[in-house]
């Protein structure tokens, strides 16, 4: 798109030398050549230093320049009147009402210290992450933590600092809405969300009790 390309010319532009970043990679990796390069293929430089699970392997501190771009890009454009927490408060109060043995995580949904786009919840005896992917099946993007954390799966010290506990921390999703969202779109997060709460729950719970049969006969 001409936004994609505005924000690649701009990494360009702030790149040392005439080296291009891939715009997958967001770090070292990858590189092409500027246009005019002496070198007309595909290089690839090993990171310096490696990183933690945090930065997915690159050394910490590393400027993610298209991200940075790419946050401006979104910032400037982004339509702030559209901004409203009746979508988020819609699937909280479903769920709340619906999905039993569930609580939200953070500051009220009512208060002014939640932002409005923002929904944390927790379901027990759910794992976050098979509630992910089921979701995800089903055309709905959640996320179980931190992005920039995402590959390190223990409990998030967030988390942790506010008094959860490990399984309960496990057991969280969260949710980001734009404000612009259909009562017909709402109405189907709602639905697929307490189907498949409810299957993880009946899977986890077929789980347990074959186990329980099996040291029986053992």
């Amino acid at each position: 798109s001409a936004v994609l390309r505005q924000v690649i010319e701009l990494c360009q532009r702030v790149l040392i030398g005439s080296v291009a970043i891939d715009a997958q990679e967001h770090a070292p990796g990858p590189v092409a050549p500027q246009p005019g390069h002496a070198l007309g293929r595909w290089l690839r430089h090993p990171p310096a230093e490696r990183g933690d699970s945090q930065q997915n392997g690159i050394l910490g501190g590393t400027e993610n320049v298209v991200g940075i771009a790419s946050l401006g890009k979104a910032v400037e454009e982004y339509d702030y009147s559209s901004i409203s927490s009746a979508g988020r408060n819609y699937v909280y109060h479903y769920i709340s009402k619906h999905i039993p043995d569930s609580f939200l995580v953070g500051a009220p949904v009512a208060g002014e210290n939640r932002l409005p786009c923002n929904l944390c919840m927790c379901f027990r005896g759910v794992e976050g992450e098979s509630l992910m992917s089921l979701l995800d099946v089903n055309g709905i993007r959640v996320s179980t933590g931190s992005a920039c954390n995402n590959v390190d799966l223990e409990p998030s010290h967030a988390l942790s600092s506010i008094g959860m506990k490990e399984p309960d921390i496990h057991s969280c999703i969260r949710m980001s809405f734009c404000g612009r969202e259909t009562p017909v779109e709402l109405n189907y997060i709602c639905e697929k969300l307490r189907y498949c709460v409810d299957t993880l729950r009946k899977l986890n719970a077929g789980q347990k009790s074959s186990r329980k049969e099996e040291t029986f006969s053992s």
